[in-house]
Parts: structure tokens; C-alpha cells; sequence
């Protein structure tokens, strides 16, 4: 169903790596160094070609990625008189640059604006429009009018004499033009917003055994990732009908609440994708640090247990997700990936929603461990 290529040929990478394990006294203190040089050459990708040619174009060999990166981990572990402890953390970090993409740079705005392949981007780099503030007085509207020609953003329209539900109005967010050609057009006024993919990636765990007492600990957390939500969750009152999220109530803007975060209340379609039009305003930091997992345990005596014929008995506490510190607005867990939601065309360029349907658990435990 397409063209043959007669271009063809192996992709290439190359990997480049360097690594250094260490220990330390005795083995108590320990650890890893490791930085890390990938490329792929010569990458099969799609090529486009002119519509007139009349027939689907061969993949070719025309992408080229560059990704890096280090991992660094420490550790030590030690005994005091009857008390054994340990404390141990790592963090990583990787980057990458799609350096050719056989001169193919559309930024499309599907998927809330993430684009899975850019050429001179890193893959699954968000876009989006530059946030210029909140219609505040007419003054303002009535300035910010002479975008709406020739925008291809959803810009609501309509007349004075119109509902305000269904036109642009006071309470609405305003963008910038960013290119100054005189109109707010996707993709002249976009730019990118930062990466999906997370960077900074840690963990550190602890813990100590005495007198028959364990306690386990373990962290983990981003330290850099760019999120854009999708779905009618990330817009208050979307769906009328659908359960509201607390985290909105009191933050939509009104006449008497001009400083709110959110602009004006809305069930209009129209002006709902606009004003939550991919920017820099919905762009969330998804950094964050959480307690994954807890363990408090005890073990009875065994001159105690083995009166009773059973050699061990421990009783413990165990909880998952207990606590977490993130920057999303809206309580929602910044842990989750993008689901996927198309087989990956070339249309939608290879992306997935972020929906996040569900509000975050949390597990406790109580438990018994017993050994006859």
C-alpha cells in the first residue's frame, strides 16, 4: 500500500557508558556513579510527501535522538550495641534531543498539546500558548476583541446584545500573540512548555531493628515533569451533571471574586476549551515527593512464644502512600502516567491522555506473622 524505498538501511546507536561501584569502611558505606551517552542514527521514521504524489510515503532513515543521562546512589549501614540501621537514596536524571526528524517540525495541538516528536525538541514535549492575564475590565475586552479574527483557537465571538455564556466576556483568560502578526493562531504562537517524561527521579529508604522492633521507611518522589491534564475533571463544572472536585469551590472568578485562580464559571463548551486552551496557565509542576511505604513491626521474645509452641510471632503496621507534598492544584495523584488512548498515528504523533478518572487511595495494614 505504499511506495518502496530503496534507501533503507540498519539503524545505528551507539551507547556510551562509564560507571564506578564503591565501598567503604568495612562495607558500611557504599555506593554507585554511573553517566551514561546514547544515539541512534540513522532512525526509520515516516517521511512526508507532497499530497499530489498520490500515494503513502516509505518510511525512511531520517531521525536522529541523543539521550544522556547519570545515576547516583549512597548508602550506609551500621550496628550500635543492639541497635542495626540503615539509610540508603539514589537519584537519576536523563535528557533527550531529537536532533533530526527529516526537517518534519508540525507541532500539533492534539492531546492537549503534547507532541511526541519535535525535531530540535525532546520527545513528548508539551506546547502551548502563552498566558496574558484575565479580562478584568471592558476596557480590556473590548482591546482584546481584534484577536478574534482570524484565531484558530476557539476564541468565542459575538455580539454585545449576545449571552454572555456564549461569547467572550469579562472573567476570560487572554493569550499572547506571541509572533505579533496581529492574531492568536496555533501553532505561530505556541511554544514549548516543557517535557512529560520526568526528570529527577529519587528514592531514599531507612530503617532500624531493636530489641525485637523493626521500622521501615521508603520515599520517593520527581523532581521536574510537566503535566497537562485532559478530560472533563481539569475544568470545573465541565459536565453538569458530573460530581465536582472541592478543590474548585470558592476560585472561580466573579464580579466579587476578581483575584480568583480559575476564570468565570462556565458549562459552555465553547468557552470552556478556550479559556483551558493548552498554555502555560494549565501547565502544572509535577514534582513531588511522597512516603510510599511504611512498616512498623514487633516480634515477641521467643522464651515467651515458644511457651505457647510457636516460634515466632510478629505483629506490624504496613501503609502505602500515606503522605505525599505535590504542586496539582486539584488533589489528584501527580504519580500517574498517560494512559493510552490511540494505537499512535501519525496524525496524532504517537501521544496519550492524562485523564486521571480517579481520585488517589491510600492502604493501611494491620497484620500477624506467626511461624509454629
Amino acid at each position: 500500500g505504499t511506495l518502496v524505498a530503496l534507501d533503507r538501511t540498519w539503524e545505528e546507536i551507539i551507547n556510551q557508558n562509564i560507571g564506578l561501584d564503591f565501598a567503604f569502611l568495612q562495607n558500611r558505606l557504599y555506593g554507585t556513579i554511573e553517566y551514561f551517552k546514547k544515539k541512534n542514527n540513522n532512525m526509520l521514521i515516516a517521511r512526508t510527501y507532497p499530497n499530489v504524489l498520490g500515494a503513502a510515503a516509505p518510511d525512511g532513515n531520517n531521525g536522529q535522538l541523543e539521550t544522556k543521562g547519570w545515576e547516583f546512589s549512597l548508602g550506609w549501614r551500621d550496628k550500635i550495641g543492639q541497635l542495626s540501621y540503615h539509610i540508603a537514596g539514589n537519584i537519576s536524571d536523563n535528557t533527550n534531543l531529537l536532533t533530526s526528524y527529516g526537517g518534519q517540525k508540525i507541532i500539533n495541538s492534539a492531546n492537549r498539546g503534547l507532541n511526541g516528536a519535535v525535531e530540535g525538541y525532546p520527545l513528548n514535549t508539551y506546547f502551548g500558548l502563552v498566558y496574558d492575564g484575565r479580562i478584568q475590565t471592558n476596557e480590556q475586552l473590548e482591546a482584546y476583541r481584534k484577536f478574534i479574527a482570524g484565531n484558530n483557537i476557539g476564541i468565542p465571538a459575538g455580539v454585545a446584545t449576545a449571552q454572555a455564556n456564549s461569547r467572550l466576556s469579562l472573567g476570560d483568560n487572554m493569550f499572547k500573540d506571541v509572533n505579533g502578526d496581529g492574531k492568536i493562531t496555533w501553532p505561530e504562537d505556541a511554544v514549548a512548555l516543557g517535557r512529560d517524561d520526568p526528570r529527577f527521579v529519587y528514592s531514599f529508604n531507612g530503617g532500624l531493628e531493636w530489641k525485637g522492633f523493626d521500622f521501615n521507611a521508603i520515599f520517593q518522589g520527581v523532581g521536574k515533569r510537566t503535566i497537562i491534564r485532559d478530560g472533563n475533571w481539569r475544568i470545573p463544572a465541565a459536565v453538569i451533571f458530573q460530581a465536582q472536585n472541592e478543590a474548585f469551590l470558592g476560585k472561580t472568578w466573579s464580579p466579587t471574586n476578581t483575584e480568583a485562580f480559575y476564570p468565570r464559571l462556565s458549562t459552555t463548551g465553547t468557552i470552556n476549551n478556550y479559556n483551558y486552551y493548552q498554555s502555560d496557565w494549565i501547565a502544572e509542576n509535577g514534582a513531588y515527593i511522597r512516603l510510599k511505604n511504611l512498616v512498623v513491626g514487633y516480634t515477641l521474645p521467643t522464651n515467651l512464644t515458644q511457651k505457647a509452641k510457636i516460634q515466632r510471632l510478629r505483629v506490624y503496621f504496613s501503609g502505602s502512600d500515606l503522605w505525599e507534598k505535590s504542586k496539582i492544584r486539584d488533589g489528584w495523584d501527580p504519580e500517574s502516567t498517560r494512559s493510552v488512548a490511540n494505537s499512535g498515528d501519525s496524525e496524532n504523533n504517537n501521544v496519550s491522555t492524562f485523564s486521571q478518572r480517579f481520585p488517589f487511595y491510600r492502604y493501611m495494614t494491620l497484620g500477624l506473622n506467626l511461624t509454629f
